[in-house]
């Protein structure tokens, strides 16, 4: 038994070694300049044609959350990303409350124009999926200090760029 245990030791350090500590939030896109302003959208119809995709991503927010502090967390990451635009697409109940936000982003691999490929959501509908129900987080709750999702919240979200 004793030979054993520098043996299940050496097996633990190693699976310990292979988990995945990456964060959530690790992006790997375009690098831009912090953006001064970002004007959010919830159509992708508002947006003009020649502005590009860079990032498409699920933001996760705790339960008990304002729309108050989801939109200063999602534009204050779009922001640093140097997004112009940020699209707001629909929001579920998340199928795991965490304590922190976070960011699941969703690629894509090369930045596109919005009339040359946007995916209409469609990136990550695997992860979409498994979350609950709907919850609304349109034009009307956006920054608002007096909405309060009690239960966790999975919102789509694409950043862009524009001549």
């Amino acid at each position: 038994m004793q030979a054993l245990a520098p043996f299940l030791a050496f097996i633990l350090l190693l699976l310990g070694g292979c988990a995945d500590t990456t964060p959530p939030a690790a992006y790997q896109g375009p690098q831009y300049p912090e953006s001064a302003r970002v004007e959010v959208l919830f159509q992708p119809g508002q947006i003009a044609p020649s502005c590009r995709v860079f990032a498409e991503l699920l933001a996760f927010y705790p339960a008990d959350v304002s729309a108050q502090t989801i939109a200063a967390v999602l534009t204050g990451e779009a922001r640093v990303r140097g997004a112009q635009i940020l699209l707001i697409g629909q929001s579920r109940e998340a199928a795991e409350d965490e304590d922190e936000p976070y960011f699941l982003y969703l690629g894509p691999a090369r930045e596109y124009a919005m009339d040359r490929g946007w995916s209409n959501w469609s990136s990550g509908y695997s992860v979409w999926k498994k979350q609950g129900d709907w919850l609304n987080l349109g034009h009307s709750e956006w920054g608002r200090e007096d909405v309060l999702y009690q239960r966790p919240l999975a919102v789509q979200a694409a950043m862009l760029r524009c001549n």
